[in-house]
């Protein structure tokens, strides 16, 4: 069952326009219990990009869903990379963790990070 217990989806509205979605599941991928939350999906329309919807958005989710999370991205999905990366530096001023993975459960760059020691807004 693609939307169940656990999993929360989001469609992103920018001035009344669909501008993305995305998808947060309460489950590791690694097996680990104590990193629960995990972006599954993550989608914003080029049109919407490098406006600050993305960051806007994710950083509302993080704060929405407080507590251990890993952030996943393809490994030749460079783009996505960076945008993480830079987001989640932000967001946690610089307290997250980068694990780049090869193996069968999953290859490429992994975030973790709490939400809830996120500095103050």
């Amino acid at each position: 069952q693609y939307f169940g217990a656990g999993r929360h989806p989001f469609l992103i509205h920018v001035d009344g326009h669909l501008a993305g979605f995305a998808i947060v599941e309460e489950l590791s991928r690694f097996g680990n219990q104590d990193a629960p939350l995990d972006v599954v999906e993550f989608f914003v329309l080029r049109k919407y990009r490098r406006s600050g919807v993305g960051r806007t958005v994710a950083e509302t989710i993080f704060s929405r869903f407080r507590g251990k999370w890993e952030v996943r991205q393809v490994s030749k999905n460079v783009a996505a990379t960076a945008f993480w990366r830079k987001v989640i530096d932000r967001f946690m001023g610089g307290a997250f963790e980068e694990t780049v993975y090869d193996e069968e459960r999953w290859r490429g760059p992994v975030q973790r990070f709490d939400s809830r020691a996120a500095p103050q807004r």
